[in-house]
């Protein structure tokens, strides 16, 4: 107040003095700015009198509250004050405002000289007038008129008043403690965000004392807190939950706890489990079959965990889920119990051995203080319980069990809460895991089991597992979000971590005077490449093979289906690439297991070893026959394009090459190889070039020419093509070797920057005879967090073709399933390749390196030049150039120019080869123009062009023909870095006299 004084009685003195005024930063407004007292001489109840006060009453929030009537109808006046008196709050100008009725007013500073004051134009002495100032430096006020006595909130209830289950709406009901009078609303304020974000909703009552609001299924998603509570306030308003508090009468939030509940696990594997490492690793190419027991609800897929700590919102929990291979009734045919082993502090220690009689009699012994127990206790239901080292049950802890049936495998999703939860379990500390599928019945034996590194499949007798053959869990996950996202990951969980490292390829490279020339043939040149193993180079997780670029055998890279409806009936089988009548003699399928990279200042090197249904000729025939195509994604930082766009939707689009149902998600390519077929010895069209065009979407730039043996270098293609093939008939395997100019594909890239690449491999249009484009993924290659929604799992494309993107969507399911080894024997229902309409296999996973800063700072070899001079020679001009080596230099071109600013004509209708190519040697050049005028200066350039056909000029130096003097070399430095092939100049412009060479004296 003093300070906004001062400031009004210093701009008339500026005026006067013609001085200029800086605006001053806003006060910085003491506690006892606040508008929580009033001042009134009317016929307000409680008024203390017009130069007295009287304080307001505090409110929710941060507000205060007068509720007050007038003993007489029509305009009252008050003002109001801070707790001092000292600022005191009502119209600054020459006039008495009116506050309204249910109208936010910011309140003004008081100017004493007017005397002014608010008011509000009262109706009825029946009427209660509520003012509430929202208790901030200054502040505003509003006015509610309550046409009679005003109701508080008796009571809350909500129903279901139990168990919420995700994608169901909560009805709130409020009991008011009479009926609901004109001009006082009841609102329902929730959030399930711990109040980041809240929503207000008016309750309907219709007048009377019940009213009722809705908290909608989108809310109530899995696992999530909700917290809500209940107010008054004027009706029929639009309140914002900023400004709930300061819109509140009274409200009831269940003695300042508010009214909470959890949503329960739905038995989906949520973005927050992130990318499991617990898998199931006994499988082969026929698929995962633990028909154990004649059932195939013994066999495990995967499991995920991730942990909640005791501060958080709900708090102390763990959530876990896992995957069985059947969708039949747990009740149904032979029975299976689960345990979930809980080694808390991964001591090692206690064992827990169920081989004994008593609790859960199992032929079992491994290392945990805890572990969780379920049985079939109905169709869709597993009754469960948590046990302590001594197989009793942990009292106060609550085991709560959601089965979900997605497809042909059914997802169990366990939640461990409760006030009896022990420490290490709610501290969010590391646990040891390990997941056992056991008989239902005591005495029975280990059918499949999922730890760190298992492949334990149908014991015969007593399994004892080891501290070592269990998962550590690690701080790798977030609270509300996937663990590739943005920000700090702590909370535990047996997922894969973030990539947050980038490694480089070719370390240890050093560049020399001359580039290696890589011969490419499809063999891997041992010492140049680098292999592309998942745990050094996958993203955005980190984690997988440590010696392979992909998991090697899923099922999916063998099985496809021709009919666009498959999965919905099993009136067609799939059919298998390893089947004689799909390859002919030798067997081969559609499986990415190693990918090389190679990068230097000319080129970009990719290998990718395993796929071999891409049959050929020449050298390749006789291979399995040509049965899928082979894609190379490639996402460069010199290049922008809107490939991003994979998701979870219905209405979810392909954007891929080659009318692919394929899209990527979490990095966006630019350019796509993509293999055709192996092809024959010399063909140019085996394998295209794509780019992303915006507005065109993908375009075919040009194609590789197929090579036996190619070294790199002069002359070569801008992008070669090699292939071999190896392996058994039986177990047929093919390699694919690919150079491309950087010139190609955007631009040589920085030591700095970051290249991603995937590979996939997808059903080729002459698959199973439908002559058709529309197949999705057989395998992809990095395998680390797969899937349109990113959740844990480890191979989700080359799904089955049951899948769909979206539960909305007609005839699909959302995909919600990790796709390894073999769904459904029964109806031999695997993952594949297929043309099932109701999704699109999105690609998240890529391979990410930078190159080696030595090879890339590798500069194109031109030549280094002694000497460069032009002088008149008879009746031409002599241009003379000498080299101190040739190292690398295949010829030169010369130019010549009539101004020094660039060349216009080429002099030599070829290549000047080079005297000495490869030699530390120099020599000597001289070059005669004749076609010259007397009086006339010009200016000429000399390009050296290298192994890799790039060229350097140098230059310019000048000549008069009329003046014959040498002029030196003006830059003999490199000016620029040209292609070496441009256009030769007319004939007749050409005059060239004889051209001689000799050796560099020393």
């Amino acid at each position: 107040m003093i300070c906004k004084q001062i400031l009004r009685s210093l701009t008339p003195l500026a005026l006067v003095l013609g001085l200029v005024l800086t605006a001053l930063p806003a006060p910085v407004w003491a506690a006892n700015d606040r508008p929580v007292k009033w001042e009134s001489g009317d016929t307000w109840s409680g008024a203390p009198g017009w130069g007295s006060f009287a304080s307001l009453t505090a409110s929710a929030g941060t507000s205060y509250i007068l509720t007050t009537s007038s003993s007489a109808a029509g305009n009252k006046y008050l003002r109001f004050a801070d707790d001092t008196n000292t600022n005191r709050y009502g119209p600054s100008g020459a006039s008495d405002i009116n506050l309204g009725i249910e109208t936010s007013n910011n309140l003004q500073d008081w100017n004493a000289g007017n005397n002014k004051a608010y008011y509000v134009n009262v109706a009825s002495t029946s009427y209660t007038y509520i003012f509430k100032t929202d208790g901030t430096n200054n502040g505003k006020v509003i006015v509610f008129e309550v046409q009679g006595a005003v109701r508080t909130i008796s009571s809350a209830a909500r129903s279901p008043a139990g168990a919420v289950w995700p994608g169901s709406s909560v009805t709130v009901n409020a009991t008011l403690s009479g009926s609901q009078p004109t001009g006082q609303g009841v609102y329902l304020r929730y959030t399930n965000d711990a109040w980041a974000t809240s929503t207000v909703v008016e309750m309907a009552c219709g007048g009377g004392s019940s009213c009722s609001a809705s908290i909608p299924a989108a809310i109530n998603t899995d696992a999530k807190n909700v917290q809500y509570y209940l107010f008054t306030s004027g009706d029929g308003l639009t309140i914002s939950g900023a400004d709930a508090d300061y819109y509140t009468i009274n409200l009831n939030n269940n003695g300042g706890s508010n009214y909470a509940y959890t949503v329960q696990p739905d038995g989906v594997i949520e973005s927050e489990y992130g990318s499991t490492r617990m898998l199931d690793l006994a499988l082969n190419k026929s698929g995962d079959d633990d028909a154990c027991e004649g059932d195939e609800k013994s066999d495990l897929i995967d499991f995920a965990a991730f942990s909640y700590d005791a501060s958080s919102a709900v708090a102390g929990k763990w959530f876990m889920s896992f995957t069985i291979d059947s969708s039949a009734g747990l009740t149904s045919g032979v029975q299976q119990g689960y345990i979930i082993g809980l080694d808390t502090g991964t001591k090692g220690s206690p064992t827990i051995d169920l081989s004994s009689a008593g609790t859960w009699q199992r032929n079992v012994a491994f290392p945990g203080d805890y572990f969780i127990a379920l049985y079939p206790s109905g169709a869709d239901t597993l009754s469960s319980g948590l046990y302590d080292s001594s197989r009793s049950l942990v009292s106060n802890t609550t085991v709560t069990v959601v089965t979900k049936v997605v497809s042909t495998r059914r997802q169990i999703e366990v939640t461990l809460s409760g006030s009896g939860m022990p420490t290490a379990l709610t501290d969010n500390s590391a646990v040891n895991f390990l997941v056992l599928s056991v008989g239902a019945v005591d005495g029975h034996n280990v059918n499949d089991a999922i730890g760190a590194g298992l492949t334990t499949e149908c014991a015969t007798g007593k399994t004892t597992y080891t501290q070592s053959q269990m998962q550590t869990s690690e701080a790798s996950c977030k609270l509300g979000g996937r663990p590739t996202d943005s920000g700090a990951n702590d909370r535990q969980c047996v997922s894969n971590p973030r990539r947050d490292t980038v490694n480089a390829i070719n370390v240890g490279a050093t560049c020399t005077t001359t580039t290696d020339s890589i011969t490419v043939d499809g063999a891997v040149d041992i010492g140049k490449y680098t292999l592309l193993a998942e745990d050094a180079y996958a993203g955005p997780y980190l984690g997988g093979q440590s010696t392979l670029s992909d998991f090697d055998g899923e099922s999916a890279a063998y099985k496809y289906y021709t009919d666009a409806n498959a999965g919905t009936s099993t009136s067609g089988a799939g059919s298998n690439l390893y089947d004689a009548s799909a390859n002919g003699s030798k067997k081969g399928a559609a499986d990415v297991e190693l990918v090389y990279a190679r990068a230097d200042s000319n080129y970009l090197y990719l290998i990718v070893e395993g796929p071999s249904a891409l049959g050929g000729a020449g050298s390749m025939a006789g291979e399995p026959f040509d049965r899928s195509n082979l894609f190379i994604a490639l996402d460069t930082p010199k290049v922008s394009s809107s490939t991003d766009t994979g998701g979870a939707g219905s209405g979810e689009a392909a954007n891929a090459p080659a009318s692919r149902r394929v899209n990527f998600k979490g990095w966006a390519p630019d350019y796509v190889i993509e293999v055709v077929w192996a092809g024959g010895d010399t063909q140019a069209d085996n394998v295209h070039l794509h780019q992303w065009s915006s507005g065109v979407a993908w375009t075919s730039l040009a194609d590789f020419q197929t090579v036996l043996s190619q070294p790199t270098g002069a002359g070569t293609p801008a992008r070669l093509f090699g292939r071999a093939a190896f392996g058994s008939d039986g177990d047929r395997k093919g390699r694919y070797e690919l150079a491309v100019r950087w010139s190609q594909i955007g631009g040589v890239i920085a030591s700095t920057d970051q290249l991603k690449i995937g590979v996939y491999t997808t059903g080729d249009s002459n698959l199973g005879g439908v002559n058709a484009d529309d197949w999705d993924v057989f395998d992809q290659g990095p395998g680390i967090g797969q899937g349109c929604t990113g959740l844990g799992c480890h191979e989700r494309v080359g799904d089955d073709p049951g899948d769909g993107d979206s539960s909305s969507q007609s005839g699909g399911e959302s995909d919600e399933t990790p796709y390894v080894g073999q769904t459904d024997a029964s109806a031999d229902v695997e993952p594949a390749s297929d043309r099932a309409s109701r999704d699109v296999d999105t690609i998240e996973a890529y391979y990410v390196f930078t190159p080696n800063a030595q090879l890339i700072g590798c500069a194109p070899l031109a030549a280094a030049l002694a000497d460069f001079s032009a002088a008149p020679n008879g009746s031409a001009i002599r241009v003379t150039w000498e080299t101190v080596s040739e190292v690398g230099n295949i010829g030169f071109n010369l130019w010549r120019g009539d101004a020094p600013s660039a060349p216009d004509t080429q002099l030599n209708a070829s290549l000047i080869p080079s005297q000495a190519p490869g030699s530390s040697q120099g020599f000597v050049y001289t070059f005669d123009d004749a076609n010259v005028v007397s009086g006339a200066t010009y200016y000429y350039w000399v390009e050296d062009v290298d192994v890799y056909g790039a060229a350097t000029r140098h230059g310019p130096v000048s000549a008069t023909f009329n003046a014959p003097t040498a002029v030196r070399l003006l830059d003999a430095g490199a000016v620029a870095s040209l292609p070496w092939a441009l256009p030769l100049a007319g004939a007749g412009l050409l005059a060239l006299a004889g051209l001689a060479a000799r050796r560099r004296r020393g």
